[in-house]
């Protein structure tokens, strides 16, 4: 292990609790319980191998008291009444096995909730009639008796946790959940004793602190999660948190959990590609400055430990929490320890794990697709091991090639490329995806190594007879190409990925990028890295991408205002002259100058017909795999690769 890290895998206490290190794995929403928010065995076994993997402390998701009024969107963890505690116990036990602990996060979340996802179709609930900008319907202002009820559900909730063998309780007091609104002069307009003056607002949350504290004992941890910069007009402030903090470590609070923003700030609470670890850091700092509690901090560290470490190492945090990291890689803390970092499956900052349960999906991940499938070990020994032949080294081939690699198979992958990579290739062109792209290939190429896996590079399988060794089962991951524009003039346009992958010559200053999609926005974004560059993305669609999730839609379309991109949309483009773009809009038709045409439209798979039939007459069992078969993101690459290398 690399001396700099040492200090994260010391031990560490918070109040009574001893800690194995000071790694944390923060609470993140999965979808994993039942309808009714009992425990299940996927969730059992996706936090039990985040323990096994090497964590300190695990902070389970948000844990409903209220399964009314205080319920989140899609399956959460309930511990809403007593008969909870049976399905609840099953979690420590799991994870102490690896010598982790595991807290309960109690949750209400107030304001941010919709009438559909309440029963009758009653309003939410919150300190004042204060609807957020964003995922909220309209609350009803709290009378004082059901105030003075939640407090107590809050109470009953830590009384459970401890029943039910957890090592503590967090308070969500972040991202504009109950606890936030009371204390948020913005959310909160009360004039009662609930409301008005800081310490009024101040009064729920540390009531609901000062009776658990009261409930639990003097030995059950208390943490307190906070948004210490709600990052909204007329929102809380850091200097009120500050207060805020004393009035909470008074109150009986152990360790605080430091973050920021609420839902209509939300980029504020999730990271993404592109930006350096520790964007939050300094609010820890603050807080760190102001109590003697231990203090969590946290926004990327998982990226970059020895950046972590130094933060913990110059005492501006006590401990490191990560979130997407680890479901990325679970196994990230025991790699650092070990000295191989070059084998962590490295988070890439899509937010598609949010992105995903936003539609209704429960947690995936775009480079991990175990994730959610801990508790099937998918990733079993073969009954026989074959000779695999995977042809094509972009995601889904690399994916694929690895997993049959791990099961026991002798796999030989081929590309015809002078590197592997296929498309992630181009996206890593994006001076801000460059990191985590570069890293993700890095990943694959040092892992195939490993496992023993034969790389054949600028290699094309033209027949079967060929090959060396003829295989038993061969995967054709060979991708797909960019569809023609069916347009007159079309023959003068390059394809927005021979751009990415500098496969085309000279463009000229003046560009127009056809198609805002997911790859026209990285194209554009690659061509205003060379300065002096007049660059137009236009697109059918109303928005632009279309294609992306919604946070990545809000990030890349400030990135595209910064760039000053000129973005037209309802923009059809119906012709291609020696010198210009000719499209159709709501006024009429409109010509944009332009040296060079780029691309990015739809996709179609190259025929994999005929080496299929080549194979299958030779006795080899074939699959088509990626965008071989479908055209489409990464995620659908990885899954793909990965189920039928499980498979086979």
């Amino acid at each position: 292990m690399n001396e700099q890290l040492s200090i994260l895998f010391e031990p560490f206490r918070v109040q009574g609790l001893e800690l194995k290190n000071r790694l944390v794995m923060a609470p993140m929403h999965t979808k994993f319980a039942s309808e009714s928010g009992e425990v299940t065995d996927r969730l059992i076994a996706y936090l039990a191998e985040r323990a096994r993997g090497g964590v300190g402390l695990i902070v389970l998701e948000n844990t409903c008291i209220d399964w009314v009024y205080g319920r989140p969107m899609g399956n959460p963890v309930s511990i809403h009444d007593d008969m909870c505690r049976s399905g609840l116990s099953n979690i420590p036990l799991a994870v102490h096995r690896y010598g982790a602990r595991v807290v309960t996060q109690l949750q209400h979340t107030g304001r941010q909730n919709v009438r559909s996802n309440i029963p009758g179709g009653l309003p939410p609930v919150a300190p004042s009639a204060v609807q957020s900008n964003r995922g909220g319907d309209l609350p009803r202002a709290l009378p004082e008796e059901e105030i003075e009820a939640i407090i107590q559900r809050f109470v009953e909730g830590a009384r459970r946790t401890r029943e039910a063998g957890f090592d503590g309780v967090e308070l969500h007091g972040a991202h504009g959940y109950l606890l936030t609104q009371f204390f948020s002069p913005h959310c909160n307009r009360r004039t009662d004793h609930w409301g008005g003056s800081l310490a009024n607002r101040a009064r729920f949350p540390v009531e609901v602190v000062r009776r658990i504290r009261r409930e639990v004992g003097d030995d059950f941890p208390i943490l307190y999660r906070m948004s210490a910069e709600e990052r909204i007009p007329g929102g809380t402030t850091l200097e009120d948190t500050l207060q805020l903090v004393a009035m909470l470590e008074q109150a009986g609070v152990d360790c605080f959990d430091v973050s920021a923003g609420i839902y209509d700030s939300i980029e504020a609470i999730y990271s993404l590609y592109g930006q350096p670890p520790g964007a939050l850091l300094p609010l820890a700092t603050a807080v760190k400055r102001k109590s003697d509690r231990p203090v969590i901090g946290i926004s990327r560290l998982g990226w970059d430990l020895e950046y972590a470490a130094q933060a913990v190492t110059d005492g501006r945090v006590d401990l490191v929490s990560m979130g997407r990291s680890l479901l990325a890689d679970p196994y990230l803390p025991k790699k650092y320890y070990e000295g191989a970092r070059e084998e962590i499956i490295p988070c890439i900052a899509c937010n598609d794990c949010i992105g995903m349960m936003e539609r209704g999906w429960q947690l995936r991940c775009v480079v991990n697709p175990q994730l959610s499938n801990e508790y099937l070990e998918p990733v079993k020994a073969a009954t026989r091991s074959r000779n695999v032949l995977v042809v094509g080294g972009g995601p889904a081939g690399m994916q694929c090639a690895l997993t049959a690699a791990m099961r026991g198979h002798h796999v030989t992958l081929v590309e015809r490329d002078a590197r592997l990579g296929g498309q992630l290739l181009a996206a890593a062109a994006v001076a801000e995806k460059a990191a985590e792209m570069s890293a993700l290939i890095g990943y694959f190429e040092t892992m195939l190594n490993k496992h023993g896996v034969t790389v054949e590079l600028d290699s094309e399988i033209a027949a079967p007879e060929d090959l060396p060794v003829q295989p038993d089962v061969v995967v054709l991951a060979i991708g797909a190409k960019p569809d023609r524009l069916n347009l007159p003039g079309s023959e003068r346009v390059i394809s927005a990925v021979d751009l990415l992958t500098g496969k085309s010559g000279d463009i000229g200053a003046k560009i127009v990028v056809i198609g805002a999609n997911a790859v026209g926005i990285d194209t554009v974004l690659f061509l205003s890295q060379t300065p002096d560059r007049l660059i137009t993305m236009v697109d059918e669609e109303a928005e632009t991408g279309h294609d992306l999730n919604a946070f990545l839609k809000l990030y890349t379309a400030s990135m595209l205002q910064q760039r000053s991109i000129n973005v037209l949309t309802n923009w059809k483009a119906i012709s291609i002259g020696i010198d210009h773009v000719s499209g159709q809009t709501s006024t009429g038709t409109e010509t944009i100058e332009c040296d060079t045409v780029v691309a990015s439209g739809g996709f179609r798979a190259r025929s994999s017909v005929p080496l299929r039939r080549d194979f299958e007459q030779r006795g080899a069992s074939v699959h088509v795999i990626g965008s071989a078969l479908d055209p489409g993101m990464i995620f659908a690459a990885t899954q793909s690769g990965f189920w039928i290398g499980a498979e086979i």
